[in-house]
């Protein structure tokens, strides 16, 4: 089941971005996933994330042995 959020003015220009870039439904879908969790791991919506903490996600997905592919998203 697939759960329909709120398109929020980021999240469409995210979305216009990710089909400029042609990506896939299951590529857009990963990085919207990751956002979220990013997102969720700092307690902050996501349009109030910056560089510094998308870096400290990075970094703790590498101390997790995470898939190199959901690193360069």
């Amino acid at each position: 089941m697939k759960i329909i959020r709120p398109l929020t003015p980021l999240r469409q220009r995210m979305l216009d971005d990710l089909q400029i870039r042609n990506d896939s439904p299951h590529t857009v879908d990963a990085y919207l996933h990751s956002v979220a969790q990013c997102a969720k791991h700092f307690h902050t919506a996501p349009d109030r994330l910056d560089a510094e903490h998308v870096r400290t996600s990075q970094l703790h997905l590498l101390h997790q042995q995470a898939s190199k592919s959901i690193l360069i998203a």
